[in-house]
């Protein structure tokens, strides 16, 4: 239910619920992360090799084994795709969720920089870049 709907659309609620401090940001930033990689990770221990899967039943490998050594070895590449397009989701997550919390809060921070240091001195490539220097 919650793995279609972006998370900057949770920015009021977190706003509304953790204030602008940190808190809020990090409620975000997990939302996103953790529905790619939990998706991913389930289709990759789903999609894991019968044949291996039976193997490790023949030897017997208590539960804690078959998950280390058949289970996570064999749903290690979904892993990583789950993870890259998490860190992918999460840093632009972060980016708006700094341009939003940072700007509305007048604390600094990304939203503060771009927001009030390069827009209002019409530096658009600063903007664009949301270099501090």
């Amino acid at each position: 239910m919650f793995h279609p709907l972006p998370s900057i659309a949770l920015l009021p609620i977190s706003f509304i619920r953790f204030g602008l401090g940190d808190n809020g940001v990090i409620f975000v930033i997990v939302h996103a992360i953790l529905w790619s990689v939990a998706l991913n990770t389930h289709t990759g221990f789903r999609a894991g090799s019968p044949t291996l899967r039976r193997v490790g039943r023949n030897y017997g490998l208590s539960k804690t084994g078959y998950i280390t050594r058949i289970l996570i070895p064999g749903a290690f590449p979904r892993l990583l795709t789950g993870l890259k397009s998490g860190w992918a989701f999460a840093w632009r997550t972060l980016m708006a969720a700094k341009l939003v919390f940072g700007a509305s809060s007048g604390s600094g921070g990304l939203g503060w920089v771009v927001y009030f240091e390069r827009k209002n001195q019409l530096k658009i490539p600063d903007v664009f870049a949301a270099c501090s220097r």
